[in-house]
């Protein structure tokens, strides 16, 4: 049962830094997830974040994180990462002619263990 939920948990992580378009930007929060592995500095790790995570959609990545913190400084981590919006339920009905494309990429999900997330809205 540990097993299967540490790799809910892994895929969750993955399917987050998806919402990164930059791989230097995923490349950077590995680097300070294996620092902060060595440090346990969490001030440290949330400024790394912070300059890595500067899109609104990237801001789950926090909350996806959460586990990965030793109890003893989740505390001090929550005080620290910006605050994640929360929304109510949206019921939202969309029509579509034929087979045109809704022209939005929808992520995440009740099997991901994630909310659901638009992405990639052409202007």
């Amino acid at each position: 049962r540990q097993m299967e939920e540490k790799r809910k948990f892994i895929f969750a992580f993955k399917e987050s830094l998806l919402c990164l378009e930059d791989e230097g930007d995923r490349a950077d929060i590995m680097r300070s997830l294996k620092q902060f592995q060595s440090t346990l500095l969490v001030e440290d790790l949330v400024d790394s974040l912070k300059r890595a995570l500067i899109n609104p959609q990237s801001l789950m990545i926090y909350v996806t994180l959460y586990p990965l913190i030793p109890g003893r400084l989740r505390g001090e981590y929550k005080s620290l990462i910006p605050k994640v919006p929360t929304f109510a339920v949206k019921i939202i009905r969309i029509r579509r002619n034929g087979i045109e494309p809704l022209g939005f990429t929808v992520r995440g999900g009740r099997e991901h263990q994630l909310g659901i997330f638009i992405t990639n809205v052409p202007p």
